[in-house]
This record gives structure tokens, sequence and C-alpha cells, in this order.
């Protein structure tokens, strides 16, 4: 026992001196570098790692580190003593070492491996803190909220549910380890979750008990009930994804390629002997689904036989084809082997668009024409055509020319096709030159008008007509002489507009097919919390009557209102923000580099700009976040007084103003929902700051702190933290009764950085 404490002792020593780290290696700067510089290496640093901008769950760490590094390089006294002793004699220096950077997890990962004297007894366990933590992806509420949910729209995910002290864990051990390397290996997405790290996760992902398997596709977390083994759990998967996105073909492909051409995507069929598409094939048709169209034959069935021999198929080995505009023409095709090396997923990815795609949605519009600079500038050749015209042959022309891929993207050109009679406004924006006179095509008909852009960074586009428009028997010679032209910048184009049109989005099926997808997945939704481990308490069927109660009292109140006649306005009334020589979101203006001078440098004497702090820069996150209604509910009633404006800042944005401001790099001082007040003639400030995010913070557990809630929790619990103590902070603040040490003088004003 004495020599077990000695060796601790010694690994606890060890890892005290390694703590110390070169303030000058941390932020990337030599020793020689002036203060300037190394102010400048810090900003870059801080801005890159800030968690509010880096989810990254490292960053939080790493920007501990970089202020500690810039603290004692920033301080004249300090860089001096670490300069000639390596060392400094104050918290938070290379020679102390930090509680936030290692924890009793990683004293007993070192204790015990990898490779210690006691790594026998945790190396190969399924649970515990061993390298089994290195080895897989470990769930907590950031992976699941940000990671997890928002990918299961393209890519399943399977969860091992398990717990540090678990023998009944141990048995599934080698099926677990199994199911990772098959799983991944063809893009299923794995996690373990630990109960007793995450209670809380673990109710939220409707886990009930442990061992067990959870899936999550679309959004939805679904729970395996069947036997704990391989095909168990493949099946489970299989079963969970999504089977409208594979169309099975029996007799022939006709009704398939069309739609495929209707909905402007390529089509991938599968050539197999099994009855049901591989799992491999599920997946990869549910991460491509929205740009390719899949489909499924199964050549065993008799009434395949057409079509395999129209496409000379092996019925016992198995055959993707990839097809284009013409399906009778695969542009790729590979079979057996060649399918079990890996290639399906490849092919795929290299076919995401017809030869020449449809401007169908502003998501293509976007990919395939993205706004670039002069350098590397990317011009669209949009042929404009009528939906109910007979178009196919100009535009089986101008395909010819597009199958040359190669000439096309070095020349950095693209080909599409657009329905002018659906995209009216967006054609219409191109409307100079669109009239000026063509000469009529050889057999007397008149030109299909042929666009040519470049869409710019910002709003800008410069645009050009072809000028004698698209013919039938358009020769590829002259129209790639007049590509080649304008890619090498000999030719200009003629016209520039702002690009505002939205392109229609042609896929769009109606409000009526909206409900009906949204009403399924609110009855999915529904069955899946009646099945949730908390609705087996009577408790929870009280809060069931009373949602419903609220749900029938929100269907009643708006007549209610309409009846009363009150005109009153609240916060919600006003529009959501607006974007003009100000940006204002709830009738609050955003301080920024625009408006400093208004709000702060020119304001007049006795005035006051009272700001509120919020950790997103997105507008529509902004508005949606509970600190900023709370805010603009608050201090609606003192809108009035003209002394008073009333503002919001972004942190991510701004934070190194605010430490510049008050001379301070310690991390965390301006937590969201703080609320600054300027006095921009007389230069000093107040700050308020929500006190659960200050006071007491080292006795309480991080579950009691938030740290394990998603940051719409956070932010909606500072919000209600926020209601109970900022109007009395206001009224003193109005009364001239806060007190004198906490009023912040500046010699000036720091100058905020121009963002974007």
């Amino acid at each position: 026992m004495k020599s077990l404490k000695f060796v601790a002792i010694l690994l606890l020593i060890a890892k005290t001196l390694s703590a110390v780290q070169d303030p000058y290696q941390v932020l990337g700067v030599r020793r020689s570098e002036s203060a300037a510089k190394i102010k400048k290496a810090y900003k870059a640093l801080a801005l890159k790692y800030h968690p509010d901008k880096n989810k990254d769950p490292q960053a939080s760490e790493l920007m501990i580190k970089i202020n500690n590094a810039y603290s004692i390089l920033s301080d004249a006294e300090r860089k001096q003593q670490y300069d000639n002793y390596g060392t400094v004699n104050e918290e938070g220096a290379p020679n102390q070492h930090s509680r936030d950077s290692w924890t009793a997890h990683d004293f007993f990962r070192e204790f015990r491996g990898p490779g210690g004297q006691y790594s026998f007894m945790f190396e190969d366990s399924p649970f515990g803190h061993g390298g089994h933590d290195e080895k897989h992806n470990i769930l907590n509420n950031y992976n699941y909220n940000n990671i997890v949910l928002p990918d299961s729209y393209h890519k399943p995910f399977l969860i091992f549910v398990l717990d540090d002290i678990c023998f009944d864990c141990l048995k599934y051990q080698n099926l677990w380890e199994s199911a990772i390397q098959n799983f991944e290996s063809i893009g299923i997405g794995t996690y373990e979750m630990y109960y007793g790290r995450n209670p809380k996760l673990f109710h939220q992902i409707g886990a009930n008990t442990y061992p067990q398997f959870i899936g999550v596709v679309n959004g939805r977390a679904i729970k395996y009930k069947g036997d704990m083994n391989q095909r168990g759990v493949r099946d489970f998967i299989s079963t969970i994804m999504p089977h409208y996105l594979i169309d099975n073909i029996v007799e022939n492909a006709r009704e398939f390629s069309e739609q495929s051409f209707i909905d402007n995507k390529p089509q991938v069929m599968l050539f197999s002997r099994h009855m049901y598409p591989p799992l491999l094939f599920q997946v990869v048709a549910f991460e491509y689904h929205h740009k390719v169209k899949f489909a499924y034959v199964h050549t065993k069935d008799r009434r395949t036989t057409n079509i395999q021999k129209k496409f000379n198929i092996n019925p016992d080995q198995p055959t993707v084809i990839v097809s284009k505009e013409e399906p009778s023409s695969p542009v790729a095709v590979a079979r057996g082997n060649a399918l079990k090396r890996g290639t399906l997923r490849q092919l795929v990815a290299s076919n995401l668009y017809m030869f020449v795609p449809r401007l169908s949605s502003q998501q293509i519009y976007d990919e395939l024409c993205p706004r670039k600079y002069a350098s590397d500038r990317i011009l669209c050749y949009i042929l404009v055509v009528d939906k109910d015209t007979d178009f196919n042959t100009h535009l089986w022309n101008f395909r010819e020319n597009a199958k040359q891929e190669e000439r096309l993207q070095n020349q950095r050109a693209r080909l599409l096709y657009v329905f002018g009679n659906v995209q009216k406004k967006f054609i219409g924006q191109f409307s100079q030159g669109s009239s000026n006179y063509m000469v009529p095509c050889s057999d007397g008909s008149l030109p299909i008008k042929l666009l040519i852009l470049w869409r710019q960074p910002g709003n800008q586009t410069q645009y050009d007509w072809y000028t004698n428009g698209w013919c039938k028997d358009t020769r590829s010679q002259e129209f790639f002489s007049f590509i080649d032209e304008h890619s090498s910048n000999q030719a200009e184009l003629q016209y520039e507009i702002d690009d505002n049109a939205e392109i229609v989005d042609e896929h769009w099926h109606g409000h009526f097919w909206d409900f009906v997808k949204g009403s399924y997945k609110t009855v999915q939704n529904i069955v899946d919390h009646l099945e949730h481990p908390s609705w087996n308490n009577p408790s929870s069927i009280g809060f069931l009557v009373l949602v419903v109660f609220m749900l029938m009292l929100g269907f009643v109140m708006p007549f209610v209102s309409e009846v009363g006649g009150d005109d009153k306005k609240t916060v919600h009334d006003l529009p959501r923000y607006t974007t003009g020589k100000n940006t204002t979101v709830l009738g609050l203006t955003k301080l920024d580099f625009k408006s400093q001078k208004e709000l702060i440098h020119n304001l007049p004497n006795g005035h006051l700009t009272v700001t509120i702090l919020i950790d997103t820069s997105d507008l529509d996150e902004v508005v949606a976040s509970p600190l900023i209604q709370n805010f603009s509910d608050i201090t609606s009633n003192l809108s009035r007084n003209p002394k008073l404006r009333f503002a919001w800042l972004s942190l991510a944005e701004h934070l190194m103003w605010c430490n510049e401001m008050t001379n301070s790099n310690k991390f965390g001082e301006f937590p969201p929902g703080s609320v600054i007040a300027f006095n921009g003639s007389r230069k000093y400030f107040y700050i308020y700051r929500p006190k659960n995010q200050l006071d007491n913070t080292s006795n309480m557990s991080p579950e009691f702190l938030g740290l394990d809630e998603s940051e719409d929790e956070l932010a909606a619990r500072q919000a209600i933290q926020s209601k109970r103590e900022l109007p009395a902070w206001l009224d003193r603040l109005m009364d001239g009764t806060l007190p004198i040490a906490d009023k912040r003088r500046v010699e000036k004003w720091p100058e905020m950085e121009k963002i974007g």
C-alpha cells in the first residue's frame, strides 16, 4: 500500500512539472517580438479558439492557455520575471498547475496505462477511463445536440449505452468492437454513452437501462429491443432507415428515369440477388438522396429479366449502374469485386449532377455558380427555355458540349439550363441586352437565349448574352472559342446588376405536403415520448393533460384577443430584425464599427447607452436568444426616456474590444447576458453581470452550474436570472445609487474592428 502511494506521489510531481508551458511557444512568437506583435498573435489565436466561435471540445482549454500566456507577456514585470527565471510566482503562471487542465481522470489514466504498471486491470475494459476512451467516440451534450442530431438527417448513428461500472456490458464488448469496425467503414456513426457521467443525456435519448443500443435517424432516437447480436443490430439499423429513398424496379425503369429527369437528379441502380437492398446501399442513398435518385433491382425476381438483359446484367453478381440524361447510356458501371473495394460511395460522389443541370433551386445555383473573385471566377452558361415547349433538340446539342467535362473544368465554365417561364423573377434581373436582335437559325427558327454570368462576392453579378443565341446546329468549335475568349479575360461581360432574386424551389410540393410530413413527424414524436421511461409515473400523465389544456388554450386565446381589441404592442410585435445603416434586433441597435460613434463617441452629455452582450453574431440566433428577448421586454418601459439608448453587442465579434476597454484578459470576464451602460461623453461605464455566472462557482458542482446543459437551456436559465436582477440594477443606475467602486473609467474609447 505504501509503495502504491509512493508511485502516485511520484506521478503527481511528474505531472506538475510537465505542466510548465512556455508562453512564447503557446502564442507562437519569439522572445524578441515587440508588444504589438505579441498582442497581434494573441488576438489571432483568441479569435480562432474562443469557445463562442470554435465548437471544438478542446477550444476552452486552449483558450485558457492562450490567456495565461498573454497575461504574462503583456505585463512587463511578469514578462521580465519569466525571461530571467523561467517562472512567475502568481496565480495562473506557468509554474503553477491549472486544475482546469488536468483532472483526477487524467491522474488515474497515467496511473494505470496505457503501458503502466497496472494497465492490465483497465486496458481491455469496455468501461472505466482507460485506453478505451481514446479509441471510441464518447457521447456528451455537445456531440449529441450539435453533431449527432443535425447529421442524422443524412447519416445514421448507433449509440451504445453503458456505464463505468457495468459487468453486464463486458459480455457485449466484442459485439461492440465489431459493430464499430463494420459500421464506421460504411458511413454509420458510432458513440458510447455512459449513464453515470451524464444521467440527463441518458434520459434525453430515451434510454431506460444499460447495456442498450439506440439508433438515431432523422432526428429520432429509437431503442433497439431485439437480441444483442451482430445480425440483430445490423437489421435494426436497416429497419429504421427511411425506405422511400430507394425505388424498387420490377419490369422497366422508364418511369424511374423520367422522374429522375423531372427531379433534375442522376440515377443510381443496384442489381443484386438479395431480396432487399444491402445496408451499405441504404446508407449511401441516405447520404446523397437530396442530389441523386436511387433504385434497386432484385435479380432473382423473374419480372426483372427484361431490364437485366437491357444492361447485360449477371444475376449472380452485384452491379451498380450510374446514368444521367440518357438512361440507356450509363456513365459508370461497377461490378462484383469493384464494389467490394468500396467504390460505391466514390461513384455516387463523382456524379452528383446531370451533364447540364437545371437551375431548379437556390442550392444548385449557389453550388454550381458560386461567388468568386476574378482570379478564380466561374462563368455559368445558362440556356433559357420554356418548360412547356419542345426544347429537347436544343438541349441535346447543348449537352453534347457539356460532355467535354475536362475542357470545361480547365476553363472554369459550367453549362446549365433554366425554365424561364418558371424562374421569371430570376431571369427578369438580366433584362439589359436580352432584347438584342439575333440572327435566325439555319432552319428559320428563332435561337434560344443563352445567358453568361459571373457571380462576384457580395451581391454583384456581371453578365452578357451569347450574341447569336443557341440553335440546334450551333457548332462546338464556335462555342468553345467563345468560352476560351471569356475564360482568358480577352472578352468582358457588358452588364452588371445586384443579384438579389432567389431561385424558386421547383422541388417544393406545397403547403399541404409540408403539413402531411409535419403531422407524420409529430405523431412519431408523440409515440417516441410515450415510450420514454419517464412516462411510467402518474405525474407524467398529469403533465400530458396540462399540455393538452395549454394547446386548447392556445387555440382559444387568439379569438379572445381579437374581441378584446387590445392595441398594446409588445416586443414580439416588432420586426424580427432590420439591416440598414445600422442593424436592429427587436428595436435594439447593434453596437459595432458603424454605430460606435453614434452610440458612444458622440453621445450627448448625460446620455447613456445600455448594451446587452450576446454570444453570437447570426441575426436569426440573436432574435431567438432568450437573453435579448428578456432584455427587450425589461427595457421597453424605459425606451421613452430621451437620455437612454438601448443596444446589443456580439461577443463573437467584439470580445477583444471588451477586453481592451477593461484592460483585462481574464477568461470568462464577459458572460453572455452581461449589460454595459456607457456614458460616452464622460468616458465611464458600469457593468452588470448575472450573479450565478461569477459568484461562488468554485464550490458548485458542474451539474449545478449548468455545464452539462445545452446552449439553449443555459441561455434560458441566464434569462430567468437576469429577469430577477436586472430591473433593480437599472433602477439604481437611473437613480445614481450604484457603488462608486463599480464605475470604470477609460482614457479614450477603443476603436471597434470592422467585421466583414
